[in-house]
């Protein structure tokens, strides 16, 4: 998992084995102010014929 300290934007790409939920909380602290967000993400296991075209996962 990444953030871009530019722009805050979180990058994570879990392996095509790992499904589930998952939450995690991200916090920001400049040396003076401290702000967190707690942060929940559904994955979906990739199908064993991944097809890249398909970017939803239906439950």
């Amino acid at each position: 998992m990444s953030i871009d300290a530019a722009t805050g934007v979180i990058g994570w790409t879990p392996a095509a084995t790992v499904g589930g939920d998952f939450s995690f909380t991200v916090t920001a602290d400049d040396g003076a102010a401290q702000a967190s967000q707690s942060v929940n993400v559904t994955v979906c296991k990739a199908p064993e014929h991944w097809d890249s075209g398909m970017a939803m996962c239906m439950q």
